[in-house]
């Protein structure tokens, strides 16, 4: 719905982060919803996202079939597909570079290329996606902005640093 839809232009002008474009999400109302094709473990999640919240547990996006499929904000940026423990970064209000590889067992996070995390994530695949709210319909919506979102459906291990290195110059974020 167009109430629901986050912003891009504001007073007449793009809304920008370090220069770029950016969507904005109030925290309050706004989400955006898609269905997807099936996205299987191992699959890899890449987000430029600046939050203006490090404390609720809100969702940057969730699956919408399952929500123990997410990338969380509460106290940190938790990944999970599946299980209560999935693998934490440190949450920070500053423009952040995410890249997660979920792999069960074998998953981990990096926050602008130096901070890293391993653990356990879960099995659950991605089949829809909800960005800026949780997504069983609870009302926690994500406060802040998101530049990037880029799901591959396998393991982008091997290609991260590229993957980094292609990404961080363009925004400028860290």
């Amino acid at each position: 719905a167009t109430g629901s839809q986050p912003k891009i232009v504001s007073s007449g002008a793009v809304i920008v982060e370090n220069g770029k474009p950016t969507v904005q999400f109030d925290g309050s109302s706004t989400f955006l919803q898609q269905s997807m094709n099936n996205v299987s473990q191992p699959f890899t999640a890449v987000h430029v996202v600046q939050s203006d919240e490090t404390v609720l547990n809100t969702k940057i996006w969730q699956a919408t079939d399952n929500s123990s499929v997410f990338l969380t904000i509460n106290g940190s940026f938790r990944y999970s597909a599946g299980n209560s423990t999935g693998v934490n970064l440190s949450a920070t209000t500053n423009q952040s570079l995410t890249i997660a590889i979920y792999d069960n067992t074998s998953s981990a996070a990096y926050l602008n290329s130096t901070t890293s995390a391993t653990g356990t994530t879960g099995t659950n695949d991605l089949k829809s996606l909800i960005i800026g709210r949780r997504g069983n319909g609870a009302l926690q919506f994500y406060d802040g902005t998101q530049q990037e979102l880029i799901f591959w459906n396998s393991d982008q291990s091997s290609n991260r640093t590229n993957i980094e290195a292609n990404i961080t110059p363009f925004y400028n974020n860290y």
